[in-house]
C-alpha cells in the first residue's frame, strides 16, 4: 500500500546502474519512480528528491544544461541538500570551480555525516577537487585526507571513483610524502589501481613535479593569502591591515614562506609562488 519501498529500491537500483556506467538506464529507472510518485506519493520521498537524482545522471551523461533545467523545474523556496550537491557536480563538470567551492563547503558543514542514503564523502571529494583545481593545494590535501580517513575503514571507494580522477597527483603525494596509516595507504593504492596505475609515484608524476606539489601543499591557506597580497605590492603593514593581524604576525608568515619556498626575498617568493601557481 505504500510506495516508500519501491521508490527507495528504484533510487538504489539507479545508483548501481550509474556506477556501472549505465547512466541512461539509471535515468529511466528514476523517471519510472517519478511516475509512481505522481500516482501514489511516497511519504519518505518527494518528487524534488527524484528530480535531483535524475539531474545527477544527466550530468554523468554530459547533459549539464538538461540537468540544470530539471533542478530549476523542481525548485522550491526551501533549501534542498541533494539539489545543492547535484548543482555543485554540474559546476565541476563545467569547470566552475570557484562557484562550486562554497556550495560544497556549506554542504559538508551542514551534513558532516550525510543524509538519507547519501554519505558526505562525495561532497568532500568534490570539494577537494574544486580546491585543487584552484591551486589551493594545502586545503585540498586536508579535505582529501579527511575523506580518506572516513572512507578507508569500510572501503567506500565509489565517491573517489566518481570524482577522484583529477586528484590522482594529490593521492600520489599523500601516499609518498605524508606517511599515511596502513589502512589509508592500502585504500589509496586500491583507488589508484582502479585507474590502471601502481602505487609507485613515478607512474603518476615525475619526481620533480611531485616535489613541486609537496612544496605547494606545505603553504597554508593563510600563507597563500599573504603571498597574494605580496604580489599586489602591499607592504607588511598593509598586509597586516588587510588580514586584521599584527605586523609581527605578517613577518612570521613571511619567514615561514621563505623557508618553505627556499627563497630569500619578496621578489623570489613571488616568482616561486607564481611558478607553483599559488598566485
Amino acid at each position: 500500500t505504500s510506495s516508500n519501498m519501491p521508490v527507495t529500491i528504484a533510487i538504489i537500483r539507479a545508483r548501481i546502474q550509474s556506477a556501472e556506467g549505465n547512466h541512461a538506464e539509471a535515468q529511466a529507472t528514476i523517471q519510472a519512480a517519478r511516475t509512481l510518485q505522481t500516482l501514489r506519493p511516497s511519504g519518505a520521498w518527494r518528487d524534488r528528491d527524484l528530480a535531483a537524482y535524475e539531474a545527477r545522471f544527466c550530468v554523468r551523461k554530459g547533459r549539464c544544461l538538461h540537468a540544470r533545467q530539471l533542478l530549476k523545474e523542481s525548485e522550491k523556496d526551501e533549501p534542498h541538500a541533494l539539489s545543492d550537491l547535484v548543482q555543485a557536480e554540474i559546476m565541476l563538470e563545467r569547470q566552475e570551480m570557484e562557484a562550486a567551492e562554497p556550495l560544497l563547503a556549506q554542504f559538508v558543514a551542514l551534513y558532516p555525516d550525510g543524509f538519507p542514503i547519501e554519505s558526505s564523502l562525495s561532497a568532500r571529494v568534490m570539494l577537494a577537487q574544486a580546491l585543487f583545481a584552484q591551486h589551493k593545494t594545502s586545503q585540498a590535501r586536508h579535505v582529501l585526507a579527511e575523506a580518506i580517513q572516513l572512507a578507508a575503514p569500510e572501503g567506500f571507494m565509489r565517491p573517489f571513483l566518481d570524482h577522484g580522477r583529477p586528484l590522482l597527483p594529490l593521492l600520489a603525494l599523500m601516499l609518498h610524502n605524508h606517511n599515511p596509516t596502513t589502512a589509508a595507504a592500502r585504500f589509496i593504492g586500491e583507488v589508484i589501481a582502479w585507474w590502471g596505475h601502481t602505487a609507485d609515484s613515478s607512474s603518476l608524476l615525475p619526481q620533480e613535479k611531485l616535489q613541486s606539489l609537496a612544496t605547494a601543499a606545505s603553504i597554508t591557506a593563510r600563507e597563500q593569502e599573504v603571498l597574494k597580497l605580496l604580489s599586489e605590492g602591499l607592504s607588511n603593514s598593509e598586509i597586516a591591515a588587510a588580514l586584521c593581524v599584527s605586523s609581527g604576525t605578517v613577518k612570521t608568515h613571511l619567514t615561514n614562506i621563505y623557508a618553505k619556498l627556499d627563497v630569500k626575498s619578496r621578489v623570489q617568493a613571488i616568482a616561486e609562488a607564481q611558478a607553483l601557481r599559488l598566485i
